[in-house]
């Protein structure tokens, strides 16, 4: 291989690295929909970084996670929801048993999140973003 072809395939490997690491890290955050509660009830998320949210239903009746999060035109939605039925919502009915997933980048403030369904008025927390 002649020297400017390697110095080429250099170049494009160092540009690769670069971007990889310039690249910020996905906040994994997993809230579970238990009876009575979400859990955890208080969460922090970085502003600069995107955030993949994974609302899980781990109890016996469905439960609605809505949030001021879903509803804000400021938030960027970075890969849309799923399962699919979700992917313009601004709450999620989860079934017993069932997630919903959804990767977001949030701008600076606190967001409230809890179940809408009639009786579950207890379940509700806050997502602040710095």
């Amino acid at each position: 291989m002649d020297l400017a072809r390697r110095l080429v395939l250099a170049s494009l490997l160092g540009t690769s690295l670069l971007l990889t690491a310039c690249k910020p890290a996905v906040q994994e955050i997993r809230i579970a929909a238990q009876e009575c509660r979400f859990e955890p009830a208080q969460i922090r998320l970085r502003a600069a970084q995107p955030a993949h949210l994974v609302i899980v239903n781990e109890g016996h009746e469905a439960h609605e996670f809505t949030s001021t999060l879903l509803a804000n035109p400021l938030v960027r939605v970075l890969a849309a929801a799923k399962p699919a039925e979700y992917r313009e919502a601004a709450s999620f009915k989860i079934p017993p048993g069932r997630s919903v997933e959804i990767t977001l980048q949030a701008p600076p403030s606190v967001y409230v999140f809890y179940c809408k369904i009639k009786g579950h008025s207890a379940m509700a927390g806050t997502i602040m973003v710095e």
